[in-house]
């Protein structure tokens, strides 16, 4: 009874903390007789420097003041009764005022309270409510994470589509190598079947009355090659065979076997195959060109090394890689006289040839339907120059 009656005349603020505002928890009794929570008064005291109270500011001379026995057993049984209840927000409190810290001054970037915010200290200094303050915040962070998730995502995509090229260039490689050994599989199975090596002698004997027409392109290279690759072609006329007369601004050729003007006998010219060379040989990087070969019946394409063409007197078994046609059949070959079958299903139109001198590797293309003919490998160690061979009657050899 006398329980009831005691607990009847308290109120539930008899039983908080006047700075956590929360039921005291190990409540401590102060020379001033009011009791505050133990962790409460001793941070409080911390932060000032004195052993004043809260409430009064008497200063206790007791650094351990003693446990309120009494209170703590009333506050432990409250709340025992109400722990079904959500915990009362603890609220940090001024140091100064021990008023709650429910401002933020954002020159100084701290918590401040109402005494605070009237103080001289913060005088026209930006005052917000902690409320609007962290909703500041926080749009601060989602406006940061956006822009932060718009610039990792355009990352993402440039390097999905950097890999993406990567794999497309990787695969075109493999489809050529696979074209290429098949072909050669094919080749072997044919020549095996008929008994029959050679169906090709690259010289100019063979090639009387017959006709062709070339147009040379330049074909736009990837960015990384640009500057390494000649874009431009023009036609050596120092090492054109006396049949073939240039024009003057080193892009067309005509052919005639009849009516020629006499030729300085430089020893760079040809005069065994009716060809002609670029004017500039190439020592490193990726270059490539068109020819258009049309309904011409006779032709050979390819590059040749330097050492090779100033030894085509007597020519070696390396050195020469091209594509060539003539009496209806298609031939590829790495040597000045003999080529080997090249299985072709359509006529060819026109071809492209692409020389990766880095790589080592020559590649042969049917770029009118942009199907891999075939590619040679082979470790450069010098100059090499374009090369074609022709017989043409008054038909014109233009550079793109």
């Amino acid at each position: 009874v006398a329980k009831m009656a005691c607990r009847l005349s308290l109120t539930e603020e008899d039983f908080c903390c006047p700075i956590c505002y929360d039921i005291f928890r190990d409540p401590v009794l102060l020379a001033c007789s009011h009791s505050i929570c133990n962790i409460c008064v001793k941070t409080f005291w911390n932060r000032r420097g004195t052993q004043d109270c809260p409430i009064c500011r008497t200063v206790s001379s007791n650094p351990n003041p003693p446990i309120n026995i009494v209170l703590r057993n009333m506050c432990d049984l409250m709340r025992e009764e109400t722990t079904q209840e959500p915990p009362v927000e603890t609220v940090e409190v001024c140091s100064l005022h021990g008023e709650p810290l429910t401002f933020f001054c954002t020159e100084d970037q701290e918590l401040v309270c109402g005494k605070c915010r009237n103080a001289k200290s913060h005088k026209n200094h930006r005052i917000r409510s902690t409320e609007d303050a962290l909703n500041l915040l926080i749009f601060c962070l989602h406006q940061f994470l956006e822009t932060e998730e718009a610039a990792r995502t355009t990352a993402l995509k440039k390097e999905e589509e950097q890999k993406s090229e990567i794999i497309k260039k990787k695969t075109e490689e493999i489809r050529s190598g696979m074209l290429s050994l098949s072909q050669i599989i094919e080749s072997i199975e044919d020549q095996l079947r008929r008994n029959d090596f050679t169906f090709l002698v690259v010289r100019s004997h063979t090639f009387l009355e017959q006709q062709i027409n070339f147009a040379f392109y330049p074909i736009p290279l990837p960015a990384s090659h640009i500057l390494q690759s000649k874009m431009h072609l023009t036609f050596d006329p120092n090492t054109a065979h006396p049949y073939l007369l240039v024009s003057d601004d080193l892009t067309s050729i005509t052919y005639s076997d009849e009516h020629f003007p006499q030729l300085p006998a430089n020893p760079e010219r040809f005069d065994g195959y009716t060809s002609i060379l670029g004017s500039e040989g190439f020592n490193s990087g990726t270059h490539c060109w068109d020819i258009e070969v049309g309904d011409s019946t006779a032709w050979a394409v390819g590059v040749i090394t330097e050492s090779a063409y100033k030894h085509r007197q007597t020519p070696s078994k390396t050195g020469l890689w091209y594509v060539g046609f003539c009496n209806g059949k298609y031939g590829k070959g790495c040597s000045p006289q003999i080529l080997t079958l090249l299985r072709v299903t359509q006529r060819i139109q026109r071809i492209r040839v692409q020389l990766d001198w880095d790589k080592g590797k020559v590649t042969f293309t049917d770029s009118g339907r942009d199907i891999g003919l075939h590619m040679f490998k082979h470790r450069f160690t010098e100059r090499v120059w374009g090369f074609w061979t022709a017989i043409m009657n008054e038909h014109v050899l233009v550079l793109g």
